[in-house]
């Protein structure tokens, strides 16, 4: 399984390389080009937590926990999110630095916990092969931080005026797929009552 992880992390790797490349095509002022390289990375983490989710959802985290292939696969994913959300962290340090900006700032504090959460995850869940109620309880814990954190952005994203304009019928099918999401894992969670 390492090495399969280790594939699929040098496969993140290049398709961030691969929109950083992009993003530098469309514009190669700076603060553009890492604002633009942010927002398409933020788009793959979106994707690879949408899958979690999905997965989550309709297996549920019990059902993963069974089996030990199963169980290093949703780990892999964790970590896969993690590496490109930190990537995606990267782009977005610099633009703030590029434009002067200041990212240590209260505002931002739910972000860099949910990061913090995020990046710790995978080294926490490694070798852990069973699911106990607060390990489930920890997951769960995530899932609704890297969520709300999401769905945050999102409406935010409404409001704020942008260098480069975002989509809103975007913003409106990614929260709808997001809120869908939730939903389904609400109700998973609910049929998944007896843990260790």
């Amino acid at each position: 399984m390492m090495k399969k992880t280790i594939g699929f992390s040098l496969l993140v790797v290049l398709c961030e390389y691969a929109i950083y490349v992009w993003s530098g095509g469309i514009s190669s002022e700076p603060g553009i080009c890492f604002q633009l390289a942010a927002r398409y990375s933020a788009r793959v983490s979106f994707l690879l937590f949408a899958g979690i989710l999905c997965w989550t959802g309709i297996k549920g985290l019990k059902h993963i926990y069974t089996e030990e292939q199963r169980r290093q696969w949703f780990v892999t994913m964790i970590f896969l999110l993690t590496l490109n959300h930190l990537i995606h962290f990267y782009f977005l340090a610099m633009h703030f630095d590029v434009k002067g900006m200041e990212l240590r700032e209260f505002k931002n504090l739910t972000g860099a916990v949910a990061y913090i959460v995020l990046t710790l995850s995978p080294f926490f869940l490694w070798n852990k092969k069973e699911l106990t109620r607060s390990r489930y309880q920890i997951i769960i814990s995530g899932f609704v931080l890297v969520a709300a954190l999401f769905i945050g952005t999102y409406v935010k994203r409404f409001t704020q005026e942008m260098e480069v304009p975002i989509s809103k019928y975007l913003l409106i099918a990614n929260l709808a797929v997001l809120t869908s999401l939730v939903v389904i894992n609400i109700f998973k969670i609910r049929s998944e009552k007896n843990l260790n």
